[in-house]
């Protein structure tokens, strides 16, 4: 899995059949806890999970399993190793990618209440200086952004907005900024007629939302899947505060070079802006795939759809939903990576599983072996 901000998913295509739609939308409902594993399946998660930390050599890692109506979360290592304070199981890292997921839901969401259209027209939309230098722009529509085939190159990939994070890294950069990146550069691609990863999508989602609604994007999704799902450990980064921390997060995030948690990697955007706990984000997945109650039958029907352009293999994606292939069936969910931080979250419907990893070190290709560790010790008897 390889996403990031360059978070890449992957998915093999599931038959959706329809479904009754939750009373959950936009009102709050109660959330039951659901039962424990056993004792003798947390156990074992948790000594995988503390084995794995110190075999990797990771500060440490966070992971929660819902399985068929029962969970488990855990912890190993160090949320911050200056000052010795060990990893809790509800802490909240930077989820990096994944947010996408959630953007995208939203969006969704606001199609559902009449908003905009998924195949509208954006270009009107657009700031008069971005209408004749943003590619594709005349022909762009939600759902080329949502599911990466606008052709808009990534601004990640410039060398000026690099350039620029080298000098000033702990700057905060709006969305205009970083879109200012890709302002005049050639598509990658004639509109709907290609498929390549690229934030950019999701920084215009963020300027969109609130060019449409008039509220922010950071207010939509707490509107619209925050409050309602309850997931009070689940925030935007700059844009919704918190005491204590860095900005309100507690944990300090790692690469081979040490402590970047301050390194503002276009935090808050909405290409890789929230800071989650574990259970808010495995809340969030059962509610969107499991008991499918966050979108109507059509609208996840749409968002489950693969761009045929998109790779089968590691890469398969519909509307901000990547597909693919695990041990274990097939999987649908995102990953993300960003300054220091890691994450992952997973759907496996064959399981009836969810799985959130949460790591605070971006240079260890673990979640693969993670995720397969953990899945491999509840249900490894079966294949």
């Amino acid at each position: 899995m390889i996403f990031r901000h360059t978070a890449a998913l992957l998915f093999l295509l599931l038959s959706i059949s329809p479904f009754a739609v939750g009373e959950l939308r936009s009102e709050r409902r109660s959330v039951h806890a659901p039962d424990a594993l056993s004792e003798q399946q947390r156990h074992t998660l948790q000594a995988f999970l503390e084995q794995f930390r110190k075999d990797s050599g990771l500060p440490g890692v966070v992971a929660m399993v819902w399985w068929q109506g029962r969970q488990w979360q855990g912890a190993a290592g160090w949320a911050d190793l200056t000052h010795k304070r060990p990893m809790q199981p509800d802490d909240a890292l930077r989820i990096a990618s994944v947010s996408k997921l959630l953007v995208a839901t939203t969006v969704l969401r606001l199609v559902e209440e009449g908003v905009w259209g998924l195949d509208q027209p954006l270009f009107p939309l657009l700031p008069d200086v971005w209408q004749p230098s943003l590619a594709n722009a005349r022909h762009l529509t939600l759902r080329h952004l949502l599911g990466m085939s606008s052709g808009i190159p990534d601004y990640l990939d410039t060398d000026t907005y690099n350039d620029s994070l080298d000098r000033d890294p702990q700057r905060t950069r709006s969305r205009e900024e970083l879109l200012s990146h890709i302002l005049g550069k050639q598509a990658d691609y004639r509109v709907g007629e290609g498929w390549s990863y690229s934030n950019s999508n999701y920084v215009l989602l963020d300027f969109l939302v609130e060019r449409m609604t008039g509220s922010p994007l950071h207010a939509q999704m707490r509107r619209l899947i925050f409050t309602p799902l309850a997931m009070s450990g689940t925030f935007t980064e700059i844009h919704e505060k918190r005491s204590g921390g860095f900005g309100g997060l507690q944990v300090r995030g790692y690469n081979d070079n040490g402590d970047v948690t301050a390194i503002n990697d276009a935090l808050g955007v909405g290409d890789g802006g929230l800071i989650s706990d574990a259970g808010g984000l495995v809340r969030f997945m059962t509610a969107l795939l499991h008991e499918r109650r966050l979108l109507t039958p059509a609208m996840l029907q749409q968002m489950m759809t693969i761009h045929p352009e998109s790779p089968e293999q590691g890469q398969a994606y519909g509307l901000g939903l990547g597909r693919f292939e695990t041990p274990f069936g097939t999987a649908w969910g995102h990953d993300g990576s960003s300054a220091g931080f890691q994450s992952d979250l997973t759907y496996l419907p064959d399981q009836e599983m969810v799985v959130a990893i949460l790591v605070n070190h971006e240079d260890r290709d673990v979640i693969t072996d993670l995720f397969e560790g953990i899945v491999e010790r509840l249900v490894g008897d079966a294949f």
